[in-house]
C-alpha cells in the first residue's frame, strides 16, 4: 500500500511486540508495523538493516538512543519508561529478602532518584554511562554482596549472566500507545520516498541475514552481511553472475561446519531498474540427534532451554549455596538429589554454562527415556558420549535404570577412564526420607561424587517471598503485564500450599495467575481457582500411578486407567473419553 505508514518497531521482548500489533489492529489506519526483538546490543543492528526502508523507528530507552546516533535517515522515536514502570518493578523487588540496586542509564535512574526522593525510601542507584561499564558494573555489583538489580530489559542477562538475579522494567501499555501515536504523527509529516529506500526495504524483507546487489553491469551497489566473510560472498555471487542468467535461483555450499545457502532474484526499482540481489544465510549443518534419549546442546541453547526462566537460580539454603560454589570451581562428578520438580535439570546445566567445559557440549542422557537399543549403542557405538573428551554429561533419572545396568555404567565409567576428561553430572528422583537405591550409593561412593540434595519447596517457606517477586517479574515480561504482587489473601494460600510438584508445579502456577490476573495483585479468589485446580490434577495423577502394576500387559494397564478415572469421573463416560482424548467406542473397547 503506497500511503500506509511503515513502522519499524525494535522492542526488548515478545510480549511488547504483540501488545504493539494489537494497538496498531484497533486502529483504522493503513499502518505497516515490522518488529523484530532485539536485546540492547543486537538493536542497533536490526536498524541499520531495516531502518533506512521505513518511515520511523520505535525503540526503548538506550537502544533508542544508540540507533538514533547510527540511524541518521530515520527519525526515531522513544518508547518511555514512566516513573509507574520503575516504581512497579522497585515494588517487586522489595519483597527480596537480601540487598538490591537499580542499575540502568540515566533515562532510568534519573526516575529512581525521583521516587527515591519523593517517597523518602532507602534505595541504592548505580547510573551507567557506556555499554562497556555493564560487565564490569556488575562484576562489581557481585563482588560487593548484592544479589538482584533492578535493571532495563537490554541488560538483564548481562546481570543474570554474572551470577545477579533481576527483575526487569517492563513498559505498560499506556507508553507504547503513546510511542505509535508519536509515530504515526511523524510519519504524516514525512511521506516522501526515495528509490533506493523502496528498493531496500523489498531487499532486507526477504533476506534472513545478509544480501548482496549488483546492476545490470554487475556492479555491487549495496552490501551488508552478518555472519559471512565479504570476500567469500563475494566470489560466490560473481561465478553465479557469469555463469548464469538465471532470474531466480537457490544454491547451497558447504564451508567447513557451516552450509551457505544464496537465493539470487531479480528485483525490479521503481524507475525500471534491474538489479540482481543474493540472499546469504548462513547456519551450522544440522545435528543429527544420536538417539531421543540423548541430546546435545551448546552453551546458548542450554541457557534458553534450561535456564531461561531459573531466576540464579532460585536460592536454595547457605550450605548449598556454598556447596554449589564449590562444584563451580572443580572438574568432580556430581550426584543431584531431589523430589520431582526441585529444578535438578536447571542445576545441571548451571554447572554446564558456569563450568569450566561451558565452551564444549552439553551432553544429556536421560534413563527415563532409554530402551535396549539405546542402552547398547551408549556403551557401544563410538558416536557414543561415552567415546567423548573435554565434555560435559549429564546422566539424568538414575532412578529410572535398573541396578544391573547402573553397575555396568559405573564399570564403564571407572575402566575407560571417563571421569577424568569430562565433566560427568547425575541426577536422581528421591525424597529426603528415602535412602538411595543402593546400586547408586555404590556409584556416587566409588566415583567420588560430590552430592547436592536439593530441598522440597514445601520446605522452603522463607525463600517463597523472594521466588513470587522473581517469577512474577519474570511472567510480567511474558504475558506484558505490570503485576505488582500478592494480595494478603492469595499470599497466605500460596505460603500454605505444600506444592507437591515443587519449583516445576511453582513456576507453572505463578506465570497462570500472573496471564489470568485483571488487576495489579493477584487475588484471592484467583488463587485459590488455580490451587484448587493443582490439586485435583496431582490427586488423580497419584491415583493413577497407584493402579498402575508395571508387570500387567500394556492393554492390561491401559484398561485398568479407564476402570479409575471412569470412578473418579462419578461413571460419566462422555468426561472420561474427553479426559483421556479417546472416544467413547474406543474406551468402551479397552474396558471390553
Amino acid at each position: 500500500m503506497e500511503n500506509s505508514i511503515r513502522i519499524l518497531a525494535i522492542v526488548p521482548s515478545e510480549s511488547i511486540q504483540t501488545v504493539a500489533h494489537d494497538l496498531v489492529a484497533k486502529r483504522n489506519l493503513p499502518i505497516i508495523l515490522e518488529t523484530r526483538v532485539a536485546n540492547l546490543f543486537g538493536g542497533e543492528k536490526v536498524a541499520e538493516q531495516l531502518g533506512p526502508s521505513f518511515d520511523v523507528i520505535l525503540a526503548r530507552g538506550e537502544t533508542a538512543m544508540m540507533i538514533q546516533r547510527t540511524v541518521k535517515q530515520t527519525p526515531v522515536i522513544k518508547i518511555p519508561i514512566t516513573i509507574a514502570d520503575v516504581l512497579s518493578a522497585i515494588k517487586l523487588a522489595e519483597n527480596y529478602q537480601e540487598r538490591f540496586a537499580v542499575v540502568g542509564f540515566s533515562f532510568v535512574t534519573s526516575q529512581a532518584h525521583l521516587l527515591r526522593d519523593v517517597l523518602q525510601i532507602d534505595l541504592d542507584i548505580y547510573t551507567l554511562y557506556r555499554i562497556e561499564d555493564v560487565e564490569p558494573l556488575m562484576l562489581d555489583l557481585r563482588e560487593k554482596g548484592y544479589q538482584l538489580v533492578v535493571s532495563g530489559m537490554g541488560i538483564d542477562h548481562i546481570a543474570r549472566r554474572n551470577g545477579l538475579n533481576s527483575i526487569q522494567i517492563t513498559t505498560g501499555q499506556d507508553s507504547i500507545g503513546l510511542a505509535l501515536e508519536q509515530a504515526i504523527t511523524l510519519s504524516n509529516c514525512l511521506k516522501h520516498q526515495k528509490e533506493r529506500q523502496h528498493f531496500f526495504k523489498k531487499s532486507l524483507q526477504e533476506s534472513p541475514l545478509g544480501i548482496m546487489v549488483f546492476d545490470a553491469t554487475h556492479s555491487l551497489v549495496y552490501s551488508h552481511l552478518s555472519n559471512l566473510d565479504e570476500k567469500l560472498a563475494m566470489n560466490l555471487a560473481v561465478r553465479e553472475l557469469q555463469t548464469s542468467e538465471a532470474t531466480a535461483s537457490e544454491i547451497q555450499k558447504t564451508r567447513g561446519s557451516d552450509i551457505i545457502t544464496m537465493y539470487r532474484r531479480a528485483i525490479e526499482g521503481e524507475q525500471g531498474i534491474i538489479y540482481t540481489a543474493f540472499y546469504f544465510q548462513v547456519r551450522p549443518q544440522p545435528y543429527i540427534p544420536l538417539k531421543n534419549e540423548i541430546r546435545i546442546f551448546s552453551k546458548d541453547s542450554a541457557i534458553e532451554v534450561f535456564l531461561q526462566h531459573f531466576p540464579e537460580h532460585s536460592p536454595t539454603n547457605t550450605d548449598n549455596r556454598e556447596i554449589m560454589n564449590h562444584m563451580l570451581r572443580s572438574t568432580t562428578p556430581v550426584l543431584i538429589l531431589g523430589e520431582r520438580g526441585t529444578g535438578k535439570e536447571q542445576i545441571a546445566a548451571l554447572l554446564y554454562v558456569r563450568g569450566p567445559l561451558q565452551t564444549n557440549p552439553y551432553y544429556i542422557v536421560d534413563f527415563s527415556l532409554i530402551n535396549d537399543k539405546a542402552w547398547n549403542f551408549l556403551l557401544t557405538n563410538t558416536n557414543s558420549p561415552l567415546y567423548e573428551s573435554g565434555k560435559t554429561i549429564y546422566f539424568s533419572n538414575l532412578d529410572a535404570l535398573a541396578p544391573p545396568r547402573v553397575d555396568r555404567l559405573k564399570t564403564q565409567l571407572l575402566d575407560s577412564g571417563l571421569c577424568e576428561y569430562n565433566r560427568i553430572l547425575f541426577s536422581c528422583v528421591t525424597s529426603q526420607d528415602s535412602p538411595l537405591p543402593e546400586a547408586v550409593r555404590q556409584l556416587g561412593d566409588e566415583l567420588g561424587c560430590q552430592s547436592l540434595r536439593l530441598i522440597p519447596l514445601r520446605e522452603r517457606g522463607p525463600e517463597l517471598h523472594t521466588l513470587f517477586g522473581l517469577y512474577i517479574s519474570t511472567a510480567n515480561v511474558l504475558y506484558a503485564k505490570q503485576v505488582i504482587g500478592l494480595s494478603k489473601g492469595s499470599e497466605r494460600l500460596l505460603m500454605e500450599y505444600q506444592w507437591p510438584g515443587n519449583l516445576t508445579q511453582f513456576r507453572k502456577v505463578l506465570f497462570r495467575l500472573v496471564e489470568l490476573s485483571s488487576s495489579s495483585y493477584i487475588s484471592e479468589s484467583l488463587a485459590k481457582q488455580i490451587l484448587i485446580s493443582e490439586t485435583n490434577e496431582f490427586a488423580l495423577s497419584a491415583s493413577l500411578s497407584s493402579i498402575i502394576d508395571t508387570g500387567k500387559t500394556l492393554h492390561e494397564i491401559e484398561k485398568d486407567i479407564v476402570k479409575a478415572v471412569l470412578e473418579k469421573m462419578g461413571g460419566n463416560q462422555s468426561k472420561v473419553a474427553k479426559q483421556l482424548g479417546i472416544s467413547r467406542t474406543t474406551m468402551w473397547r479397552m474396558l471390553q
